[in-house]
């Protein structure tokens, strides 16, 4: 892998880059895709999202029940450009 992210990585990133979830009024609660996510990789979504935490793509919001979002555009943006996702790379205008 190029940046050193792994697809089970990259699908919670582009869920998350995909749902606009930029700052914390925004986040996402990652249990919403449990059931598909676990079928498909066989891996904790939860736990995944703490290494994407630790890794400085994703910031936990603070509640009860734990909502995230991204935390350094930037540097998600390049992770998923680089493994060939549909990532805006500016601001569209439409005509």
């Amino acid at each position: 892998m190029p940046c050193g992210l792994e697809d089970y990585e990259l699908d919670i990133l582009d869920t998350l880059f995909s749902r606009r979830c930029f700052n914390s009024k925004k986040s996402f609660n990652l249990k919403r895709i449990y059931k598909g996510y676990q079928r498909r990789f066989e891996r904790d979504v939860v736990e995944v999202a703490k290494e994407l935490s630790n890794k400085g793509y994703i910031t936990q919001k603070k509640k009860s029940d734990p909502k995230y979002f991204i935390s350094d555009y930037d540097m998600t943006r390049e992770a998923l450009r680089l493994h060939n996702h549909d990532v805006v790379l500016g601001r569209i205008r439409l005509l």
